[in-house]
């Protein structure tokens, strides 16, 4: 008698068969069936959609830490939907979306912005597009009113801080001393000839953090002398790059010697890399610390879980997941404990400051950075009011002198080098076009948009043109 064989498909049909017999019989009589009381279904996850311009590293370690702790708090997983920007085009979807015009018909509508500083939080609150917290915070989640001058809390609580960061230098040890220029340590470094062609700067108009490292300089060094250190800088870039982590990309591969950083950026690809090879400084007396902010927006679908969203991150859990060494949520995690990731990379380390006081206690030994900046004293205390001001001009006047100008703007800087730099032709690279308070009023008038704001952009460029020209002709160009 001939036999089939059965294939796997077939083996495991006999198999289910004979286990579903099985459960018939112990189940006993017909009809029997697990009461539904004893079957556990998991909740379906809430949504929450969040736009921001933090790095796919913190878009996770986030959304894994909320989603399990508001099973724990609440019974159900969280699914976040991520909006990525940079900065600035964070708060323009932010006001797209309200205008709920035709291009928002199949996009994302987001509940909250996630990141940035107190200028573009301000924007929001001031346009109308922030929702007000129903109620103070409770104590335990509470931060100071504001630190060093900075607010860390909005008066009206339509915004919060919830980590800190420090701003400055990022920079390749290896590369720099291969080819014998001095380490970096202050702001006019990046201005100094011997860093000409090497300097790695993101167009101010799409990053948040370099356009507040220049705002740092201009009020270190006021208008006059900050615009032409900032001028310098942008001649010693190969070229405007288009986001804050490209950055981090070409100082790392060293295709660039240095570049303006946010202290965790910089510090993660440190870890990653080793401190052997990669460094960043904050210059002395010339950076501020700033709060990483959270907006809940008034036109929210889920209100209730984006405020849930921020006392996560201001709680003992998500403090620890800012500051903490590879990213340590767990209260009974071993403090020295680390998670690595191939070439012994640290995961989830996030290197921020957290923004609650006594998450330094809590936290003894486990901070990634270890200072604490409700500690430290400086002798410049940041204006965030002089730098919505700046926010307004900075950016799109250092596009003008150095976006479809930056070929001549490099040209002009070589004949100032090969020429040991003479005077007269120096001011007139360096000297910015209009005085500090006509800048703002031009940043005010430019920040209307439309029709005006691209006519003030050609003059601006026309400007530099010709500047940058009579500057190779004051050179013997």
């Amino acid at each position: 008698m001939r036999t089939r064989s059965v294939g796997s498909a077939g083996l495991w049909m006999v198999l289910l068969l004979a286990a579903a017999t099985t459960l018939h019989s112990l189940c006993g009589c017909e009809g029997s069936r697990v009461p539904e009381a004893r079957i556990r279904r998991a909740p379906p996850p809430v949504q929450l959609v969040v736009v921001t311009p933090h790095s796919e590293v913190i878009r996770e370690d986030f959304e894994r830490g909320f989603s399990e702790w508001h099973v724990r708090h609440h019974g159900s997983p969280v699914d976040i939907r991520w909006i990525a920007r940079g900065t600035p085009q964070c708060v323009a979807y932010v006001a797209e979306a309200a205008a709920d015009s035709e291009s928002m018909s199949n996009r994302l509508v987001p509940d909250l912005m996630f990141g940035g500083g107190v200028t573009e939080h301000r924007l929001l609150a001031e346009g109308g597009l922030a929702q007000a917290l129903p109620e103070p915070l409770p104590p335990e989640l509470a931060t100071p009113k504001q630190l060093l001058g900075v607010p860390l809390v909005d008066d009206n609580r339509y915004w919060h801080a919830t980590a800190l960061s420090s701003f400055g230098i990022m920079y390749n040890k290896e590369m720099i001393a291969q080819r014998g220029r001095a380490l970096p340590r202050t702001w006019a470094d990046l201005a100094d000839p011997a860093y000409f062609g090497w300097v790695a700067v993101a167009d101010p108009t799409r990053s948040g953090s370099n356009r507040f490292c220049f705002g740092l300089i201009l009020q270190r060094h006021g208008w006059e002398r900050g615009w032409g250190l900032i001028l310098r800088m942008a001649a010693n870039a190969r070229v405007l790059l288009p986001a804050s982590g490209d950055v981090i990309r070409d100082v790392a591969s060293g295709m660039c010697l240095a570049g303006l950083s946010v202290n965790f950026s910089a510090l993660r690809e440190i870890a990653l890399q080793g401190d052997d090879r990669l460094g960043f400084v904050a210059p002395k007396d010339a950076t501020a610390i700033t709060p990483d902010i959270i907006t809940i927006l008034n036109y929210a679908a889920a209100p209730e879980v984006a405020n849930r969203f921020l006392r996560y991150c201001l709680s003992d859990e998500g403090q620890a997941l800012w500051g903490a060494r590879g990213g340590l949520s767990d209260a009974d995690a071993d403090a020295d404990a680390e998670v690595e990731l191939g070439e012994g990379a640290v995961a989830q380390t996030l290197f921020r400051y957290p923004a609650r006081p006594a998450a330094y206690q809590q936290l003894a030994g486990r901070l990634a950075v270890a200072d604490n900046p409700f500690e430290g004293k400086t002798d410049f205390v940041f204006d965030v009011d002089r730098e919505a001001k700046q926010a307004k001009i900075v950016a799109p006047l250092l596009l003008a002198a150095c976006g479809e100008n930056h070929l001549l703007l490099q040209r002009a800087w070589q004949a100032l080098i090969d020429a040991n730099l003479p005077e007269q032709a120096l001011a007139e690279l360096t000297t910015p076009p209009f005085d500090e308070q006509t800048a703002y009023e031009l940043g005010v008038r430019y920040e209307r948009g439309g029709q005006e704001a691209q006519a003030l952009a050609a003059e601006w460029s026309a400007k530099f043109k010709a500047k940058y020209q009579k500057v190779l002709e004051l050179a013997g160009q």
